[in-house]
């Protein structure tokens, strides 16, 4: 590679050169911004070509003194030369319509950090066949010839008339293949500013001409890049529903803005694991789970589209992430919703609320939880013992002991929270009474709110409230409310709903940050001193409204010994 000055030639072959344009493109910066600290500023390329992004703003062409009434403007190729024809030929080249407002467009008051004009050479002479570049101080057109040109002689341009003397960048002999990178950026920065674009002329100063691809060439077109000190794009998720059953297929819509300049952006989008994804908008690729779009020259706004396909039985929400990545490799996350909450079912018959209720360590002075669920239509199938018309009727109440070491399980059973568990029988240790049901727990303040006095050393209670739905056919949500010393976690027909841990372990239990999250912490907080645990007051948000949806099919059957 040569370099001069702030200019440089790259020796490419033509078959290369298409690669390059595209590494230079993408690779500005050869390492990746951490997201921390990433701001809304960005070095932001916007990129001037023949054709790119529908711009048609290139004049180039090349006038002859030999041969002053030749007119060569739609040519694939324009020149300087020492000697042709009995004269000199002169390069010529303009990009119009570069500032303003609109896409694609130099902001007027943007920053600019550097302009580069990229040539391809195309064909030369000797390699002594040096140039330099100057600014034009007379405008010119690409389909005059020299007759029209600056006095209409059709003489030799002249320094100080024609053009400005001191030239912008010098450039040695180049040959087939090199690309030159010329920097422009004080002459863009003067256009900017208000000032003349009339363009920039190649004086030649060698034995034999060069050849460069035109803006009407097919590939190798004169690019110029802007780099200014911008907004970087930036991206939004929707989603087609809040919610989701086994099998839905939710549209996913992404939307891409870039409010300045035009740049190659690429967006990638991971899937939730157990998802499958299918109709994937703009020519998005799908590999590994990820799903990636490459959006080139972009500018503007545009909508992004797939199809995420649920797993058929869920357990979990699902949780959405992507990123954008601009040309100068800036990671830029999609903000909007990210996350979608599965909609648990509700059966006729044989519903069953699961609620752990764990300590944080087992040292712990205190435990208790409370829980009451209803529906929209105001029916309460859980409740706490100690409130007005105390434990609904018709509920079966179930509980467990199940004793922890360090948060170690010992003697976990897998499925407890199911609708389709049968082992929570006395044999299995489970107790069920007519008289008790939330609160539940032991120490402190927690007696005199009513909870089942359980032994100070257990750290874990499992509890099983079993109901059948009233007036069916008219529910559409249920209300959970949601009270714990120190974690309460809580799953309708297996479905995970609602949790009050705010960053305390949930002993084994997968309960994600994007699932009902109370901000209680641990300790005395988790329940009001001296006040009737079901107000659900103090801090945090412990009331959950969520939708279900209604299920026909036969239940799975209850235990014998039951209070139906």
């Amino acid at each position: 590679m040569k370099r001069i000055g702030k200019n440089r030639i790259r020796r490419l072959s033509n078959h290369e050169i298409p690669a390059f344009i595209w590494l230079f493109r993408f690779w500005l910066v050869p390492f990746l911004f951490l997201l921390t600290g990433f701001t809304a500023h960005a070095q932001v390329p916007i990129i001037f070509q023949q054709g790119l992004g529908g711009y048609t703003g290139t004049h180039d062409t090349f006038f002859q003194t030999g041969n002053p009434g030749a007119i060569h403007g739609t040519e694939t190729a324009w020149e300087w030369d020492s000697s042709d024809a009995g004269g000199m030929n002169f390069g010529f080249i303009r990009f119009d319509n570069i500032i303003g407002t609109n896409p694609g467009q130099i902001p007027p008051d943007a920053v600019i950090l550097k302009a580069v004009l990229t040539l391809t050479v195309t064909g030369s002479g000797t390699a002594s066949q040096i140039a330099t570049m100057h600014e034009l101080l007379v405008p010119f057109d690409d389909t005059q010839d020299f007759y029209s040109f600056g006095d209409g002689s059709g003489d030799v341009p002249l320094a100080d008339q024609d053009y400005v003397a001191e030239p912008i960048a010098s450039i040695p002999g180049p040959t087939s293949g090199d690309i030159l990178e010329l920097d422009v950026t004080e002459y863009i920065k003067k256009v900017a500013a208000g000032g003349n674009n009339y363009g920039l002329i190649f004086v030649p100063g060698g034995s034999d001409g060069v050849n460069v691809a035109s803006s009407e060439a097919a590939s190798g077109k004169p690019m110029l890049t802007v780099t200014i000190e911008g907004v970087a794009p930036t991206a939004s998720r929707s989603f087609s529903k809040a919610g989701f059953i086994g099998g839905d297929a939710i549209t996913v819509s992404i939307q891409v803005n870039l409010s300045q300049g035009s740049q190659d952006i690429t967006v990638v989008e991971t899937i939730p694991a157990d998802w499958s994804v299918s109709a994937i908008s703009d020519g998005g690729t799908l590999a590994e789970g990820k799903i990636t779009w490459t959006l080139a020259g972009f500018s503007g706004s545009r909508t992004l589209t797939y199809t995420a396909n649920a797993p058929a039985s869920p357990k979990l929400g699902a949780q959405f992430t992507g990123v954008l990545h601009d040309a100068a490799n800036h990671i830029i996350p999609i903000e909007g919703s990210d996350t979608l909450v599965v909609i648990p079912p509700l059966y006729k018959t044989g519903n069953v609320l699961a609620v752990g209720v764990w300590n944080d360590n087992s040292g712990s002075s205190d435990l208790a939880g409370c829980a009451d669920l209803s529906d929209n239509n105001g029916v309460i199938y859980v409740q706490d013992t100690s409130a007005e018309g105390g434990w609904p009727a018709g509920t079966i109440f179930r509980w467990k002991v199940v004793f922890y070491d360090d948060g170690t399980p010992s003697g976990e059973e897998p499925g407890w929270q199911g609708r389709d568990f049968t082992n929570d029988t006395e044999a299995n240790g489970w107790i069920q009474q007519t008289d008790v049901g939330f609160t539940i727990g032991y120490g402190g303040n927690d007696a005199e709110n009513g909870e089942t006095l359980l032994d100070s050393t257990n750290e874990t209670v499992y509890t099983r409230s079993i109901f059948d739905a009233r007036n069916y056919e008219t529910i559409s949500e249920m209300t959970l409310k949601l009270a714990g010393d120190d974690e309460a976690v809580a799953w309708l027909n297996g479905v995970l709903i609602g949790w009050t841990a705010s960053g305390t372990s949930d002993r084994g239990e997968t309960a994600p940050d994007y699932v009902f999250d109370t901000t209680i912490s641990g300790g005395a907080g988790g329940l009001e001193s001296g006040s009737n645990p079901t107000v659900y007051s103090g801090s945090g948000t412990r009331i959950f409204t969520f939708p279900v949806y209604l299920v026909e099919a036969p239940p799975v059957p209850v235990v014998d010994w039951s209070l139906f």
